[in-house]
Order: structure tokens, then C-alpha cells, then sequence
């Protein structure tokens, strides 16, 4: 056999495992009547930004309105294989398109409220759920209204506040902004086995230090502070624009299986 063509069953063989791997299609849900836990908290940033600036939140809100899990692999990873196949040079009529395809619902729940990032851990119980194996999730984040936004500093009408220091070279500047966008966080990975005894319980950390990673916030500069001293984002500034950026990013949820117990 020429080196030639070693090299290319050899290719072949590797793409095959990575199908395997990732999981070509859904899989079939066992379909037993169960129930999952979450729980949902911030992650503060544990190091500079990408560009550079420390940031210290003092205000982190989100407004969640549901949760659910899906046997459809992450987006990521359909990504990667696709690439995969195009690399190896295999027809695209046997490549997945990059975009999520959720496949099958295991579990959902309605949050309808807004979480303190800065608080303690949100724990959400008896979530409706049918046994199979989880393999992605998605958030939807709304804007609150005036019932959901009462008793706390998110703004009625807007999805998501921040407001905090950045600091960078001496530079330091108060800050603070609000987004009325509505974001779906589809397809971010969320791995775990939904058994039928109750017990399986998932982690949702939001990593906040994503959120702003890539504000410059020597944009602020120029802009005048509040009587409190705090800089009010203007809605067309970068920063604005890099927490849009930042709360839309999937890796920004970072969804665990935790221990059964006794593990």
C-alpha cells in the first residue's frame, strides 16, 4: 500500500472517531418522568481583562426568563467537527452545518426573575425533566418588567445591569450601564446524565469577567461622571458595546453536572 494512501484511510479512520465522539446526531431520551436541580450564581473576574483593566463589580443583574437542556451537542463542538471534515477533505453531505441544533428537550424550567450576581447561589428545585443524556443548554435572558425588576436596582424594561471599577494603569473610573436587549444563550455545553431517581443537580456559573473583557475603558475619559461620581455608559460607547458583546457570549455560562451523592 503507497504512503499515499495509508495517509488517507488513515484520515478517514480519525474522522470516524470524532463522530463517535461528538455524537453524529441526538440521541433517543429514555423518556422516564423525572426531576433535575440548578443552581445559578456570578463568577467575579479572578485577573485582568484582555485588555488590560482590573474590574471590580459592585451590581451585577440578569433578568432569566427559562432554562433547558437538550440532547444537541454544543455549538462549539459541531463547529470543530465541521472544520474536521473540511480539512480532511470529506463531501459536505456527510458535514453537520456549524449552527446548534437542539435535538430533543430533557428538562426546562421557567425562572422569571432577576438574579443578583453579586448575591448568594440561586438554587432552583423539582425541574421537569425526562431521563436521557444532556448535552447542551440554552438561557433565554429578557428584559424585566416593573414587577420582576421591583426590589432590586435593574432598571424595568432592561435584561441586564452592571456597575463597578475599572482600573488600569493608574487610570481608575466608576462605571455603570444597563441592556434592554433580549439574548438567547443557545447551545452551551452542559454535559451530564439525567438519571430517573431525582438526584441529578446541574451548576450554572456566569462569568462575569467575560462580560466585560474586551471594554477599553479609557473611552470613559471624556465623559462626565454623576453627581455619585459613577460614569453613566453612553449607549452608543464601546464599553456598551463590549457588554453586549461579553453577555452574549456562550462561554460566558458555564453549565456543571455536580457529584451524585455519595460520589
Amino acid at each position: 500500500m503507497s504512503d499515499k494512501r495509508w495517509v488517507s484511510w488513515s484520515m478517514v479512520a480519525s474522522a470516524f472517531a470524532m463522530v463517535t465522539v461528538f455524537h453524529c446526531g441526538p440521541v433517543s431520551t429514555g423518556g422516564a418522568r423525572t426531576s433535575i436541580q440548578a443552581s445559578l450564581r456570578g463568577a467575579t473576574p479572578t485577573g485582568p481583562t484582555s485588555a488590560g483593566w482590573s474590574v471590580t463589580y459592585e451590581q451585577a443583574l440578569l433578568s432569566v426568563d427559562s432554562l433547558r437542556w437538550n440532547v444537541g451537542e454544543p455549538v462549539f463542538e459541531a463547529r470543530l467537527r465541521q472544520r474536521l471534515f473540511r480539512a480532511i477533505s470529506i463531501g459536505t453531505a456527510f458535514a453537520h452545518p456549524g449552527h446548534y441544533s437542539p435535538g430533543d428537550a430533557l428538562a426546562d424550567t421557567s425562572v422569571l426573575r432577576v438574579l443578583d450576581l453579586m448575591g448568594p447561589t440561586v438554587q432552583l428545585t423539582s425541574i421537569t425533566a425526562v431521563t436521557g443524556t444532556s448535552n447542551s443548554a440554552t438561557l433565554t435572558l429578557r428584559p424585566a418588567d416593573a414587577a420582576r425588576a421591583a426590589g432590586t436596582t435593574l432598571s424595568a424594561g432592561n435584561t441586564v445591569r452592571v456597575q463597578g471599577t475599572a482600573a488600569k494603569a493608574g487610570a481608575t473610573v466608576r462605571f455603570r450601564m444597563e441592556l434592554a436587549d433580549a439574548f438567547d444563550i443557545a447551545g452551551t455545553p452542559a454535559h451530564g446524565e439525567i438519571r430517573a431517581d431525582g438526584t441529578t443537580s446541574f451548576a450554572i456559573a456566569v462569568d462575569l469577567g467575560l462580560w466585560l473583557d474586551r471594554a477599553d475603558f479609557s473611552t470613559l475619559a471624556m465623559v462626565a461622571p454623576a453627581m455619585d461620581g459613577v460614569v453613566d455608559v453612553p449607549a452608543d460607547g464601546q464599553v456598551r458595546n463590549a457588554l453586549f458583546r461579553g453577555v452574549s457570549n456562550g462561554s460566558a455560562y458555564r453549565v456543571t453536572l455536580l457529584p451524585a451523592s455519595g460520589q
